[in-house]
């Protein structure tokens, strides 16, 4: 989170709200524990029943619930990180992850761009030009490494590829020596409503490794969509590059 604890004014600027609208709004939050405020600052912050909130959605989100085997399955068979991320406000944020050792963290709100993450690619790739348009709008197409994307032209491009070929690349687009591939994760609908990857240095994904690692993510993607409905007529080849 970029700003873990906000004051007044800040937040009124932010919500469009005066500062003693907010300030109302501060002492009904913090009166059942959802945010705090700091005795030496006077700024506010998250408080534990906001925590308890983020338990209880993870507890009953179907999607989170139904993920975390094959985050597991992916973890214990490579030497990467696994992610589940969903789409908000033109970003893209993590729902849970899986890094060194087996064990799932919910909700890590970490946030960032859908132009330079596999996940994120993967995330825009069912939408309609409008809806990509007002999207990337939110957020620009900053450069984030020498390999970023920063044009609508090459982004849409490369959404095109990511539809054809199933599953979204970030090579070194985030951040040189960082590599990234991520899979859909379709409902009942089959619109993509969240996307599994895997990411880690680029020497992890090299020749034969980097294969069976997109078998095994898209393998357990497809997986996890079926459970939560999705049943394509069928199943197309996998695509390499």
């Amino acid at each position: 989170m970029a700003r873990p604890d906000l004051g007044v004014q800040e937040l009124a600027g932010l919500l469009g709200l005066s500062p003693s609208s907010v300030s109302r709004l501060l002492a009904t939050l913090e009166s059942r524990g959802y945010i705090e405020q700091d005795t030496v600052t006077r700024r506010y912050r998250l408080g534990r029943s906001a925590l308890a909130l983020g338990y209880y959605f993870a507890s009953t989100s179907e999607l989170m619930v139904r993920a975390s085997p094959h985050l597991e399955a992916l973890a214990r068979q490579f030497p990467i990180h696994v992610h589940l991320y969903g789409l908000d406000r033109g970003r893209v944020f993590r729902y849970m992850s899986l890094t060194d050792t087996p064990t799932v963290t919910m909700c890590r709100w970490n946030r960032g761009m859908t132009h330079t993450t596999a996940s994120g690619k993967v995330l825009l790739a069912d939408m309609g030009p409008e809806e990509l348009e007002a999207t990337i709008r939110l957020t620009g197409l900053p450069a984030l490494s020498p390999r970023s994307i920063t044009t609508m032209e090459a982004l849409r491009a490369e959404l095109a590829a990511t539809r054809q070929r199933g599953y979204g690349v970030d090579d070194e687009e985030t951040g040189l020596g960082a590599y990234c591939l991520a899979a859909p994760v379709r409902d009942a609908t089959g619109q993509t409503i969240a996307a599994l990857s895997v990411a880690g240095r680029v020497s992890v994904f090299r020749d034969e490794q980097r294969q069976l690692i997109l078998e095994v993510l898209l393998t357990e993607a497809a997986h996890l969509s079926e459970e939560l409905g999705y049943h394509p007529a069928s199943i197309p080849l996998l695509a390499t590059t």
